[in-house]
């Protein structure tokens, strides 16, 4: 049993427990329709797996412990098989364009000719034809089997109809690759991957950022995105999920700072200092949620809006000590200057994503900090 099958199974087994998938999809607060596609495994025109990324977070959601969705825990029959419309079983598909693909070179002759014909990097069609990269899986996605049978003339959907009977050695994961993938692969370097997906989602909007881009910037391929994000979606709940932990953390680390001073200047530093780092694209990502429209918008605005009263209660609590220790610095009451503070965060926010430099942001943190 596979383990995409093994997580489909317990997906079944945790939305049977919470009554309907609306329920389900409200506690994992993700869209009804991209958890459909989880669980079907299928999303219209492609394979929809739940990746290590989403299981962890679901996990996290659920409150269950880490690797609960790897292990079985109930009948597995019930998951369905996933299927292609038409009934091609999901898992055969890579396989068919696989052995198509084989075809194809033959005809060619040589994967060079080929290569030059479909105007692709011939290691890249090598890693198609082999299932594998060295580090992951490679499959032949809905887009490249497009490109490539208009590319070679051939008609549309030639790529998902066996065509001939061509043996390939099966695709696996070597153990020690698979190790290496874990060491020195997306699992180990999800900080860094997520971080150049927020850039280019800063840079070109939630809706403007095509796979294509996304995948270009991130050094993946697109089969490696869908596998660890699902989907587009996926990715951009990803990257909110890892700014909304980032700024947890930053609001924490600044509250425990011993003045209220010094916990404003720490948090405001802190924030456009994340904002600023890339001079490509600056900002916050979750200020891109309000204008997604196919993005699952309402679940993540629900969502920042409880973060940023999170950070604000957080912010109250410390003004309240600093008043009840005397704090002469405190320039009104704890509950107006914690929301004072929260609307600057957010508008210097703005402003870098407008293209204001750090300095001249820290500037103006200065002249706020100095009403302490």
């Amino acid at each position: 049993m596979e383990l995409s099958e093994i997580r489909r199974a317990n997906l079944a087994v945790v939305k049977a427990q919470h009554g309907t998938a609306a329920a389900l999809a409200k506690v994992l607060n993700i869209n009804p329709v991209q958890l459909a596609h989880i669980k079907s495994g299928w999303a219209g025109a492609r394979v929809c797996k739940m990746g290590d990324t989403l299981a962890r977070r679901f996990e996290q959601k659920l409150g269950l412990p880490e690797g609960w969705f790897d292990t079985p825990h109930g009948d597995v029959s019930s998951a369905t098989p996933s299927t292609v419309p038409g009934g091609v079983h999901v898992v055969e598909l890579s396989e068919i364009r696989r052995a198509n693909l084989a075809l194809v070179k033959a005809q060619h002759g040589t994967a060079t000719a080929l290569a030059k014909v479909l105007n692709t990097n011939q290691t890249q069609l090598t890693h198609i034809k082999n299932g594998w990269t060295g580090t992951q899986v490679c499959r032949m996605g809905d887009t490249l089997a497009r490109r490539f049978e208009q590319k070679l003339d051939l008609p549309y959907g030639w790529f998902d109809t066996p065509h001939g009977d061509v043996l390939l050695s099966p695709v696996t994961t070597p153990p020690a690759a698979q190790s290496r993938r874990i060491e020195a692969g997306l699992l180990s370097d999800l900080d860094h991957v997520l971080d150049l997906a927020r850039t280019v989602f800063l840079d070109r909007g939630v809706e403007g950022s095509t796979i294509e881009d996304l995948t270009q910037a991130m050094g993946m391929s697109q089969g490696g995105v869908y596998h660890e994000f699902c989907d587009k979606e996926g990715l951009f709940r990803s990257v909110v999920d890892a700014e909304l932990a980032w700024l947890d953390d930053l609001a924490r680390t600044a509250t425990a700072k011993p003045t209220a001073r010094e916990v404003v200047r720490h948090l405001l530093t802190g924030a456009v200092r994340y904002a600023t780092k890339d001079e490509r694209a600056g900002g916050f990502i979750m200020t891109q949620c309000a204008g997604a429209t196919r993005i699952s918008a309402r679940p993540l605005c629900e969502e920042l809006r409880h973060e940023q009263n999170a950070i604000t209660a957080q912010l109250v609590s410390r003004f309240e000590t600093a008043k009840i220790k005397g704090s002469a610095t405190l320039p009104g009451a704890p509950e107006a200057v914690a929301r004072l503070t929260c609307m600057v965060l957010e508008g210097m926010a703005l402003q870098a994503a407008s293209g204001i430099e750090f300095e001249d942001l820290k500037d103006a943190i200065d002249v706020f900090v100095d009403q302490f």
